[in-house]
């Protein structure tokens, strides 16, 4: 734009230059180039000169210079002048057009200006909105998420353990797993240890006493499906089956202890691909049970296994 508006100011100075230049060359022209008289004139003055032996150019000098006078007004009202005349004044004009539409275009190259100057405000207006929308955009994503979150967090199913068989007085252990949540519990599985072991003076001078043992046991409840609020699964373990009599009895005296820690798995349809687990610790002792930390026992039982005449045992005697 502010090529153009360079082109067209030279345009029009150019050509008003060029009138100017022309109205002086033309008049100077004119000046110095009278429009010659007619030759059919002069040359029957020559003729008459001749016939009569008079010089009529010395004896008639007011009509020579009526003549002259003749002379300028004709060359006014010439076609030639005319047109000349009417020429410059088209140039005039049209220089005069040009420049008032150089003024016109200056104008609007100042209004642009100016509708430029309230776009680039606009467009900054535009991309700080742009920007908040952007910031709201990303809040809302993570309130969303949020809320996704706590809607699986509340609905979804909870397995745990629900309660602990009194081994007081019975060597049957029965363990009560219950769903807690809102929606049922799928594929459940159950693995544990059972841990312990006794002081170190029984082990020496009692029979059938461990120093450690640790003893796995497992069960897998296939299709059925755990709901919340129906009745628990259970799983039995019997003691003496892993358990020697005299050990029973030093941990029901508190001269030995008694541990379950292991986890359990299951789906509640949130996410097929990865279980939920539940991992527990307890502990025996004084006659009730503990709810431990489950790195209680690290250090304390065998890796793996279990001690001296026991066996690893995949069988769980559920009811």
């Amino acid at each position: 734009m502010r090529g153009k508006r360079l082109a067209v100011k030279a345009f029009v100075y150019l050509t008003l230059v060029a009138w100017l230049g022309g109205v002086v060359f033309l008049v100077g022209y004119r000046v110095r180039h009278p429009i010659p008289e007619n030759p059919n004139a002069k040359h029957n003055e020559q003729q008459a000169e001749r016939i009569v032996g008079v010089d009529f150019s010395n004896a008639a000098p007011y009509s020579r210079q009526g003549n002259d006078n003749q002379s300028y007004a004709s060359k006014v009202f010439d076609p030639m002048t005319l047109l000349t005349f009417l020429l410059v004044v088209g140039v005039g004009i049209t220089a005069y057009i040009y420049w008032r539409q150089l003024k016109k275009m200056e104008e609007t190259v100042a209004l642009v200006g100016e509708q430029g100057e309230t776009m680039k405000g606009q467009l900054t207006v535009m991309q700080g909105t742009l920007s908040a929308i952007e910031t709201q955009e990303r809040h809302m994503r993570e309130q969303t998420r949020i809320m996704g979150d706590s809607l699986i967090i509340s609905s979804r199913a909870y397995v745990t353990i629900a309660a602990l068989g009194d081994i007081a007085t019975t060597t049957r252990l029965v363990i009560s797993i219950e769903n807690r949540g809102h929606v049922p519990a799928q594929g459940v599985q159950l693995r544990l240890d059972a841990l312990g072991g006794a002081e170190e003076s029984y082990v020496t001078k009692t029979p059938n006493v461990r120093r450690t043992f640790r003893v796995p046991f497992s069960s897998d409840y296939g299709r059925a499906e755990l709901f919340r609020d129906s009745l628990p699964f259970t799983y039995s373990i019997v003691l003496d089956s892993f358990l020697s009599i005299q050990e029973i009895g030093l941990i029901r005296q508190s001269h030995g202890i008694l541990g379950l820690r292991g986890r359990i798995t299951y789906y509640d349809g949130f996410d097929v691909n990865n279980p939920q687990q539940t991992d527990f610790s307890y502990l025996w002792l004084d006659g009730v049970w503990h709810a431990i930390a489950p790195d209680f026992w690290d250090g304390r039982v065998p890796e793996s296994g279990i001690t001296e005449k026991q066996e690893t045992r995949e069988d769980a005697n559920p009811n």
